[in-house]
């Protein structure tokens, strides 16, 4: 019983105290300085992650590219030096890697290790998407689908980790998804693996506070909404006055910031807590027409498959 109620005094404290610093934050954001340090990135070929790898450049890291194309990381290497100039304190390494393949994976993470010397930021950016009502869904596709979006972020963080925990710091990010929290039709397997991207990286939070409470590893998740890359060619934000479809250029700054600030859980915009929220308190049948509402049953009919496009800016 004493036990108990220590619990449920200690309980308000740790609310109000977890309150307080969610609002110094607000007004007063947290910023880590990264220069010098590694950042690896997948997906860094095109779009989010190319971008990514331009504003962590432009901080001071050196940058550690992977993709499967040689032509995008080119095309990344040229926007990097675009936005540092000439200076020498930028190093860019890319490396080839289909992420789909496990043994891709582990050999290229040791590659990166070998010839950076260190890995301090990792982000797990890569991802692609099917577009498929569930009956006309390729299996293929599907499983390379989860091993993109899910299973590679499991291999380059055991690959990587105990590098981390051996130096006793890092930081893990990984970019899920909106529709991680939210189904819509005909992405029933990429919906299930942001969710399960979700729940590996607070699993994973709690596993490195648990059994590793010496190791500073934060972990960040990037839940963005729809963005204006070429993965959704052809879809619109079917409520575009309440959630317009999102600048890339803004999303890679967010993401940065939350590496910098050492957030958890960032959802891209912010309304979306507040449907998060909805959704776990409003009754079924009042979800579901919240969801007819915003069009969410409609919004992959327009689809036209994935373009991939390295003509970014360096903004």
């Amino acid at each position: 019983i004493v036990d108990v109620l220590f619990f449920l005094v200690r309980l308000p404290c740790w609310f109000a105290i977890s309150w307080v610093q969610f609002f110094y934050r607000c007004v007063v954001p947290k910023r880590k300085s990264i220069r010098g340090q590694v950042a690896m990135v997948t997906g860094a070929g095109a779009g989010i992650g190319q971008l990514i790898c331009v504003r962590l450049a432009r901080l001071g890291c050196r940058v550690a590219a992977w993709d499967i194309s040689s032509e995008g990381l080119e095309a990344t290497r040229r926007l990097v030096a675009e936005a540092c100039g000439s200076s020498g304190s930028v190093q860019f390494e890319s490396f080839i890697c289909d992420v789909a393949s496990r043994e891709a994976c582990y050999s290229v993470a040791k590659e990166t290790l070998n010839r950076m010397g260190r890995v301090d930021i990792v982000v797990n950016n890569a991802g692609i998407v099917q577009g498929k009502k569930l009956l006309d869904s390729d299996d293929d596709k599907t499983e390379k689908l989860y091993r993109v979006n899910l299973l590679s972020h499991y291999w380059i963080t055991k690959a990587l980790l105990p590098h981390m925990l051996s130096r006793g710091s890092g930081h893990l990010f990984y970019t899920a998804s909106c529709a991680g929290w939210i189904g819509a039709s005909h992405l029933s397997d990429y919906c299930a693996s942001k969710a399960a991207d979700v729940i590996f990286a607070e699993s994973l939070q709690s596993e490195l506070r648990s059994c590793y409470p010496n190791a500073r590893i934060p972990v960040t998740t990037l839940c963005p909404y729809l963005i204006r890359t070429g993965m959704f060619q052809g879809c619109n934000s079917p409520i575009e006055w309440l959630f317009p479809s999102l600048d890339p250029a803004y999303v890679a700054d967010r993401a940065v910031a939350a590496i910098l600030a050492e957030e958890s859980l960032v959802a891209v915009p912010r309304i979306v807590y507040c449907f998060i929220a909805l959704k776990t308190v409003l009754p079924n049948p009042a979800y579901e027409a919240l969801q007819k509402l915003g069009n969410v049953d409609q919004f992959m009919l327009p689809f036209r498959g994935s373009v991939s496009s390295s003509k970014a800016k360096a903004n």
